[in-house]
This record gives structure tokens, C-alpha cells and sequence, in this order.
């Protein structure tokens, strides 16, 4: 029996009804952002910005942009956490 909240009552063979936590559910064919992930299991995703780094582009960057030799790109980078 299915209920609120993503729980479900359940009963084994003559020991009675009980709730469960809903169960995670692997989907390797199905694509998830980090924050949806998290929201299914119930949880709360949080993102922290560490600080921005600039630095010289590699070659495939400068290509892939259409920058110079040299040419500087601001990397970002977060902190993740649930």
C-alpha cells in the first residue's frame, strides 16, 4: 500500500503492518542533476562557491572558444555537499 510522503506500509507474512522509507531507485538509462538526485532520496542539496580561478586556456579551450594563445578563462569551482 502506497501512502503520503513516498512511504509504504508493508506486511510480511503474520508479523503486522509497518511503514517503510521509500526505496532509491536506480535508473542507469536516466540522466540527474546533482540536485535532483538528492531531492529524491529526500535530501537537501547545497552549493558553495569556492572561488573563481583564472588561468592561461589549454589549446582545445582557446580552439573551442575561438581565444588566442595565452588568452586567459575563468574557471569556477563549488563545494558541493547534501
Amino acid at each position: 500500500m502506497q501512502g503520503t510522503g513516498g512511504h509504504r506500509a508493508e506486511s510480511p507474512v503474520a508479523t503486522g503492518w509497518f511503514v517503510t522509507e521509500r526505496k532509491f531507485i536506480h535508473e542507469p538509462d536516466r540522466l540527474r542533476g546533482f540536485m535532483e538526485a538528492a531531492a529524491e532520496r529526500g535530501l537537501t542539496a547545497s552549493a558553495t562557491v569556492v572561488g573563481p580561478v583564472r588561468r592561461a586556456a589549454t589549446v582545445d579551450e582557446a580552439q573551442a572558444l575561438s581565444l588566442g594563445d595565452g588568452d586567459a578563462v575563468v574557471q569556477p569551482e563549488r563545494m558541493r555537499g547534501l
